[in-house]
Parts: C-alpha cells; sequence; structure tokens
C-alpha cells in the first residue's frame, strides 16, 4: 500500500495529471467569466442587436484561452511540466490579438450555422438537402477550428497560413480528425445523459479534458514537423517549439510554413 501513494508511482502519477488538467480547465473557464457576465446583464436590455454585441465582445478572449489551453497540455503530455498558470497567462499574452482574430471569425461562422440550423430545424417547409449541407458545414468548420489553435499554440505562422495547414491536418489527418471530434463531443453527450447533476465535473474537466485527449492525436502529427532540439548534446534541451516564450516573428518571405515557437 505504502507504494501505492510513492510521490513515483503510476497512481500518483495518474493523480498528479488529473490535477494538472483541472487546473488548466479552471484557468481557460476564467476566460467565460465576461461572457456569464454579459449574459446576465442582457437580461436586463431589450434591443436584441445590442445583446448580440455584448455577448460578441465579450466572447473574444476565448480564443486565447483556447491556444494557452493547447499551449500547456501538448507540454504536459510530452513531459515538459512546469509553472502551468505562468505559462498559460504568457501564452495568452503572447498569442491574444491573434487568437482573438481567428477565434472571431470561427465565431461568426458559428453563429451563422447555428441560425441556419436553428431555422432549418423548424421551419415547415425547408430543402432536406440544405439541412444536409448546413451539417456537412459544420462539422468541416469544426474540424478545422480543432486543429487551428493547437496549431497557433505550437507554431509561429500567419492566420492565412495558420488556417491553411488546418485545413491541410484536418484532410491529412482525417482518422485523427474524426478522434478529436469525437472527444469534442463527450461533454455534450456526457450532459445528455447526466443532465445538470454532472455539471461540476465538467466545470472541473469538461474543456481541458477532452483537449488534453486532442493532444495525444495532434502531438505525433506535429512532431514530423518539428527541428531536433538546438543543442543536441544537451539532454534537457527543450524544443524551441514548447519553450515559455515562443518567438513571436512572422515569417519575413511571406511563406505560409509555420516556424515553431
Amino acid at each position: 500500500m505504502g507504494r501505492l501513494f510513492n510521490l513515483d508511482s503510476p497512481f500518483m502519477r495518474a493523480l498528479n495529471r488529473v490535477a494538472d488538467v483541472l487546473i488548466v480547465n479552471l484557468l481557460t473557464c476564467l476566460f467565460f467569466i465576461p461572457l456569464f457576465a454579459v449574459f446576465y446583464v442582457t437580461a436586463f436590455l431589450n434591443n436584441m442587436l445590442l445583446i448580440g454585441a455584448l455577448l460578441f465582445l465579450a466572447a473574444l478572449p476565448v480564443g486565447a484561452a483556447f491556444t494557452a489551453m493547447h499551449y500547456v497540455l501538448l507540454k504536459l503530455i510530452r513531459g515538459e511540466e512546469g509553472y502551468i498558470a505562468r505559462s498559460f497567462f504568457r501564452s495568452c499574452r503572447d498569442n491574444f490579438l491573434q487568437a482573438t482574430g481567428l477565434w472571431a471569425g470561427f465565431l461568426i461562422f458559428f453563429i451563422i450555422l447555428g441560425i441556419d440550423l436553428y431555422m432549418a430545424t423548424h421551419a415547415e417547409r425547408f430543402p432536406q438537402p440544405l439541412k444536409i449541407a448546413l451539417v456537412v458545414a459544420l462539422i468541416i468548420i469544426t474540424a478545422v477550428f480543432l486543429w487551428t489553435f493547437p496549431l497557433l499554440s505550437h507554431f509561429v505562422n500567419t492566420n492565412r497560413g495558420t488556417l491553411k495547414n488546418a485545413v491541410i491536418m484536418t484532410v491529412g489527418y482525417f482518422p485523427r480528425t474524426l478522434g478529436m471530434i469525437a472527444l469534442s463531443l463527450v461533454p455534450l453527450l456526457v450532459l445528455y445523459v447526466g443532465q445538470w447533476a454532472v455539471m461540476p465535473l465538467l466545470i472541473m474537466f469538461g474543456i481541458a479534458g477532452p483537449a488534453y485527449g486532442c493532444c495525444y492525436l495532434y502531438s505525433p502529427a506535429f512532431k514530423r514537423f518539428e527541428p531536433e532540439p538546438e543543442d543536441e548534446g544537451d539532454p534537457d534541451a527543450m524544443p524551441a517549439a514548447l519553450r515559455d516564450e515562443p518567438v513571436r516573428d512572422e515569417p519575413q518571405d511571406g511563406s505560409d510554413t509555420p516556424a515553431e515557437r
């Protein structure tokens, strides 16, 4: 029994990893607080356009949180543990503008598709092929979205280059893409089955938990584009892509080829 609670035992390492994922999830949830606060305030407003604008603006910081979440989780699964909170907020700071721009674009697409799907579901006569087209479009955008922020967290690139590479990854690693989509749907399935009783569990692991599983799927794909550690003679040398102080320089030649952070 004593070995079970040894700090180097598999049980304790697993427990520590669960705690790390919990911390990352709670840090990510912090960026949803403005959205929920504005959502509460909008209950006292009657202008739908104003409500929509306020909710959209309040949701913008979430993109940086997604980027930082993947940055930290990838370090965890590769055994590069460090100061989780410091790494998280440093990634938020370094990627905030680019992540916010990409997230705003995805958010607009998701809102438009959500409205269209709502209308298609409630309309009496809505063409079935168009319904199918909307669902397919939602799946494609979701797949690209699931690759975009891991790429942004790990490689220095332009917005266009990041999106282009996300599309390439979506198609080129299609089985992994399906796995990432399936993992991302787990919280919705758990919520559907458990209803409000599972909300504490979702608050603790509902975002970072599936993302942690996705890291295992996209990490091998990323390794194909990573250089060796800069100092091969140093066993403790960390790849530039995982350092806490990523290089922020954009490619000077206009190329979409990503550089490692």
